[in-house]
């Protein structure tokens, strides 16, 4: 998924992009830092190997949006309950970790499969 697109369906699920609205300048630039301290993180616990200027993988990029948006509730005045909805669900990091958190480590675990399997058919 390219960033811009990674960044459009960020500000949308904030809830703050209508589908067909243009994302503004300085909010892309917000996700967009986001999005990199996320990866540095995510770096760190080794769930992320690619650069923050690359485009995002696409079996990822749910759970990325998820947690994005999740570290900027504050910056875009999200209100409650949506703002403890966002952080429960899809936040890193938690004591209690989320259903995002709980997917991305489980999809890092299982990997591109680069085996080839000869199938026996009977």
């Amino acid at each position: 998924m390219i960033l811009e697109d990674f960044q459009r369906r960020v500000a949308q699920r904030l809830a703050v992009l209508p589908v067909s609205g243009t994302l503004d300048a300085n909010d892309a630039d917000v996700i967009q830092g986001a999005y990199e301290n996320l990866l540095a993180e995510l770096g760190e616990h080794n769930l992320a190997w690619w650069n923050a200027d690359e485009a995002v993988p696409d079996i990822y990029a749910d759970c990325l949006i998820g947690m994005t948006a999740a570290m900027i509730v504050d910056d875009f005045t999200i209100p409650e309950p949506r703002r403890s909805q966002l952080i429960v669900q899809c936040a890193f990091g938690l004591p209690n970790v989320s259903m995002n958190e709980r997917r991305l480590r489980s999809l890092t675990r299982a990997g591109p499969s680069t085996d080839s399997v000869e199938r026996e058919y009977f």
